[in-house]
């Protein structure tokens, strides 16, 4: 019995390529990009199969910065303004948009055509000029006090981040007194929560005693540091100082 070949057209890279989904080589995951007064141009590269045509979808969503007071809702955009396509070979292609909103954005891409797999989703962030990439928010408890003294104040603070980061954190209060610095990762963007219990206040005071506190979050290895507002509080003891 003479052996049986497979056609050669099954083997050959039109078909092994048709069903191949784009993949976005740039931006990279998380990459962050900062708006001026007018649109950041971002340039998306891909790799597809040989001269695939490709179209885009996008997603936004508004940025929640702890301590910063939030921009105005803005719309989802569906697709952003094309400025150019560069054709780096066959198959790569790069294509440069103008994202005109700051927010967390998600872009996918696929080849024209029905039955076409889309590219996995790639997150980046933009951000206004007036934006910092991390924020920080504190509550006191009790920050108004009056009663027994000595009392503890519990301060729990909130650190956030756009896109995910290495961080140091701490806290400060009026009088100079600083928490040991704390690094940690943030390995996707989000917020989480940082406590610290302050000295106890009033410890030999028969009077009142008010101060701020503040929580300082610093992105590693460098960057713009971020702080709280300066959170007051107020003690005032009843019982009589201890000589």
């Amino acid at each position: 019995m003479k052996p049986r070949y497979l056609a050669p057209w099954i083997f050959s890279g039109a078909l092994l390529l048709s069903g191949c989904k784009p993949e976005i080589q740039a931006p990279t995951a998380n990459q962050l990009f900062v708006r001026a007064t007018e649109p950041v141009a971002i340039t998306f590269e891909l790799t597809h199969r040989k001269d695939a045509k490709l179209e885009f979808q996008f997603t936004r969503s508004n940025l929640q910065i702890p301590g910063q007071s939030p921009k105005p809702e803005q719309p989802a955009t569906v697709l952003p303004s094309p400025i150019s396509t560069t054709k780096r070979s066959p198959r790569r292609t790069a294509v440069i948009f103008a994202i005109d909103q700051a927010g967390t954005w998600r872009v996918r891409a696929r080849n024209q055509g029905q039955g076409e797999q889309w590219s996995n989703w790639r997150q980046f962030a933009v951000i206004d000029d007036d934006q910092s990439p991390v924020g920080a928010s504190l509550s006191l408890a009790p920050s108004d006090y009056r009663g027994p003294c000595p009392i503890a104040i519990k301060a729990t603070g909130l650190i956030g981040s756009v896109t995910p980061t290495r961080l140091r954190y701490w806290f400060q209060r009026s009088d100079g007194h600083e928490t040991p610095p704390i690094e940690l990762d943030l390995t996707v963007a989000g917020t989480l929560v940082a406590k610290t219990d302050m000295p106890a206040v009033g410890e030999r005071a028969s009077s009142s005693e008010a101060g701020w506190l503040q929580l300082v979050v610093q992105p590693l290895p460098e960057g713009t540091w971020a702080s709280s507002p300066q959170v007051p509080y107020q003690v005032v003891c009843t019982n009589r100082r201890q000589d």
